[in-house]
């Protein structure tokens, strides 16, 4: 019921670095609305637009249909390449592809559009309030956990700092930051990883 396909969370050393944005409530509105975005999830997108719709407090339809080319997973590291057809109803029928190769102190994440027709490809990140976020140079962003890790993410794409709101309980809206990456326009490809520092 969310928007949430190819969405990710992160916790390094027990310390929780990437979030999911959570639930305030289940009443239509705002907020409900706010919680089920694809905007509002860690993936990518086209346009910031959701990849299905969402309707009412729990409806969805024309949701996308996930095919997952290849995946393994062992003690060390976890890796998966798939892809959706959420956009298929835009111009150039696009498809979204994620990559995700995740260990214990990296995590590096391939995003595509294939097809499409300009369309802007996006990837967001929810930061835990306890993160702070420091541009080091141009392509390199430290993460800092003020009571545990810091992480640097590298990315040849530009890179936006946003508000952010995380939802951890019913009723509960906390103020935190949300990571743009801007990958281009479709079709692309870009890449990005979070190594431990």
């Amino acid at each position: 019921g969310h928007g949430d396909v190819f969405a990710i969370e992160w916790s390094v050393e027990g310390r929780r670095i990437l979030i999911d944005a959570g639930v305030c409530e289940y009443h239509p509105g705002y907020w409900r609305d706010l919680s089920r975005a694809t905007a509002s999830h860690n993936t990518v997108m086209l346009d910031r637009e959701d990849h299905a719709e969402f309707w009412g407090a729990f409806r969805v339809a024309n949701r996308p249909r996930v095919t997952v080319r290849s995946a393994a997973c062992n003690s060390s590291e976890f890796i998966i390449d798939a892809e959706h057809d959420g956009y298929r109803t835009k111009v150039g029928k696009p498809l979204v592809r994620r990559k995700i190769h995740a260990k214990p102190c990296r995590i590096e994440v391939e995003d595509q559009v294939i097809g499409g027709a300009g369309q802007s490809l996006e990837a967001a990140l929810l930061l835990s309030p306890d993160v702070s976020v420091v541009r080091e140079r141009t392509g390199s962003w430290l993460l800092k956990h003020g009571k545990g890790p810091a992480l640097r993410l590298e990315t040849g794409s530009q890179v936006s700092v946003e508000k952010g709101i995380w939802m951890p309980d019913f009723g509960e809206q906390i103020q935190t930051q949300r990571l743009w990456m801007h990958h281009g326009k479709a079709p692309c490809a870009a890449s990005w990883s979070l190594d431990r520092v």
